[in-house]
């Protein structure tokens, strides 16, 4: 596997044996940020099985994707899932860069 580091933080794994490979295991999962500075930070994760979903007031979903595709029922407070969400929360960012503003310049 191919690792390359950016100097802050980040680790981006070359998609290229991906690509050239598309039936590979892809093993991670992808973490989204959804940052609008009105809503504050909102992550989400994404696994083959299952898409998690973190807001910055603490409210949080969790769908199994195969079982429920249109993401209906909420698993995040059932007990069951509570392993499955536990593993998708240690891929949340721990700490947030700074929203970025760009000046409006007249």
């Amino acid at each position: 596997m191919v690792y390359r580091h950016f100097g802050f933080g980040i680790i981006a794994i070359a998609v290229v044996l991906f690509v050239m490979n598309p039936d590979a295991d892809w093993p991670w999962p992808a973490v989204i940020t959804h940052s609008p500075h009105w809503h504050g930070t909102n992550h989400a994760v994404r696994s083959r099985e299952y898409h998690y979903i973190h807001y910055q007031d603490g409210g949080e979903e969790l769908y199994d994707v195969a079982a429920d595709p249109y993401q209906w029922k909420n698993l995040a407070d059932d007990p069951q899932y509570a392993d499955a969400k536990k593993t998708l929360k240690s891929h949340l960012p721990k700490t947030n860069a700074p929203h970025f503003r760009p000046s409006i310049r007249e």
